[in-house]
């Protein structure tokens, strides 16, 4: 039983890692979209696994077995699984519910609240992103500012400017929350690489001259004396020397690997979906309730 239950899930895992070679074949914008549906259909598969090995666990435990008689019936759960599988599902549904809150909270509280508009502020700290949220605006120091020509500085903010016109903080949020399972760290930091070449082609596109956008990526990352964290939009963040190789290239738009990039994510969301349905019984009569 706890076989079959995990399979989808293993499916839609590997099916998600057949992305990472692709992302490299596709534009930047489709790779991050195809991550970002893969990555989250990899998560609610992994949740709704979690949580139905541990309400398994729970409602076979002699202790309180007889007071999980309903619950063992509607979702389907007949066996309990091992006693170490049970407890360790036990211990991953708790810390994935604590930092899913940590994330979301974190991400509330750093949303921000004019919409679109840049704030220059008067910091030794060389700083440059784009706030998450609807209404995010864009964070510049005037340190920074200090190490750009004009043309760079319109690069620098066409780029955090993509960031807030795609809303590439929702892919963020994702990316962070499958930074918390090891076995999606490559997928997550991928996402991330993404997010950020996305930007480099829109302010590419804006100003015209890929080279500047290359420049103005470097001497950001320069000037920053500390690595960007990989919870923020910033131009000097994710793989900076792949990145500013790519800028000093054509653009990439290789059709053939399109076609793959969008089945596979459709395929893992259906793999996630088949999973998920162990778990809609239980939650349809808790909603009643």
């Amino acid at each position: 039983m706890t076989g079959m239950l995990a399979l989808p899930l293993v499916v839609a895992l590997a099916l998600a890692a057949t992305l990472v070679p692709l992302t490299d074949r596709v534009t930047p914008a489709q790779a991050a979209r195809s991550l970002g549906v893969a990555l989250t259909a990899v998560l609610a598969a992994a949740w709704a696994t979690a949580w139905a090995l541990t309400l398994a666990y729970i409602a076979h435990h002699p202790l309180i077995a007889g007071h999980f008689v309903w619950c063992r019936q509607l979702a389907g759960l007949h066996h309990p699984p091992p006693p170490l599988v049970g407890e360790i599902s036990l211990v991953v549904t708790a810390a994935s519910a604590g930092r899913l809150l940590q994330v979301i909270l974190r991400w509330r509280r750093n949303r921000g609240t004019s919409k679109g508009e840049v704030h220059l502020i008067d910091s030794t700290e060389p700083v440059a992103f784009a706030e998450p949220g609807r209404r995010g605006g864009i964070i510049i120091s005037s340190t920074i500012l200090d190490v750009l020509r004009p043309t760079e500085r319109q690069a620098l903010l066409a780029h955090e400017q993509a960031h807030l016109r795609h809303r590439h903080d929702r892919y963020l949020l994702v990316a962070t929350l499958a930074r918390g399972l090891p076995v999606l760290t490559t997928l997550a930091r991928k996402l991330s690489q993404a997010l950020e070449r996305w930007a480099d082609e829109d302010a590419a596109t804006t100003t015209g001259d890929r080279l500047i956008v290359a420049r103005a990526v470097a001497r950001a990352a320069l000037a920053t004396a500390e690595p960007t964290p990989n919870t923020t939009l910033a131009a000097s963040g994710s793989n900076l020397p792949s990145r500013i190789l790519a800028l000093t290239d054509p653009p990439a738009d290789n059709q053939l690997w399109t076609c793959p990039a969008v089945i596979v994510p459709i395929v893992v969301v259906l793999a996630a979906l088949t999973q998920i349905h162990h778990l809609l019984p239980l939650i349809a009569t808790l909603s009643r309730h």
